[in-house]
């Protein structure tokens, strides 16, 4: 093999591996900057969270001990929601129906975790998943993790 075709294979392997090693560094910077903003915001408000969860529109940390969801959306803002004043919460599907087939399936197209007041007023809505979104991913998955955190917090209400 000549010198030629070795650095044409070189040049080539660094031109298709060149936007993989771009997108990884690009998640890991993401990621870390999100790290930082929860450390930072967690510090401010005195938690210590024991669960957490990163998304792509939010990251989500409850502190187990001082019965406390911490829900940050976009980068700077943030709730923290006293879990003493949730009286329930539950898991809300927007499902539409298709037909194919002779066969009805539906699937969803809007998944939220609902959080409800002492007084029967829904506090806020945590969205895993609209269809319109960009950052629309697999329903099912996201069905999943609003399940896991609507234990998460069932579990942390009676105290």
């Amino acid at each position: 093999m000549d010198i030629t075709s070795v650095s044409i294979g070189l040049f080539i392997f660094i031109l298709f591996m060149a936007p993989i090693i771009y997108l990884l560094m690009s998640a890991s910077l993401k990621t870390s900057k999100k790290k930082k903003l929860l450390k930072k915001i967690a510090q401010d408000q005195q938690l210590e969270l024991d669960h957490l969860e990163f998304y792509e529109h939010c990251i989500l940390g409850l502190d187990s001990e001082k019965k406390q969801l911490l829900i940050v959306e976009n980068s700077e803002k943030y709730d923290v929601i006293l879990l003493k004043n949730v009286k329930d919460s539950y898991v809300s599907k927007k499902l539409i129906s298709d037909h194919y087939k002779d066969r009805k399936k539906e699937h969803i197209v809007h998944l939220s975790l609902e959080l409800i007041n002492n007084l029967n007023e829904k506090i806020t809505a945590i969205v895993f998943y609209d269809e319109e979104s960009e950052e629309a991913l697999d329903a099912e998955a996201q069905l999943f993790m609003a399940q896991k955190w609507d234990k998460l917090i069932h579990h942390n209400l009676g105290a």
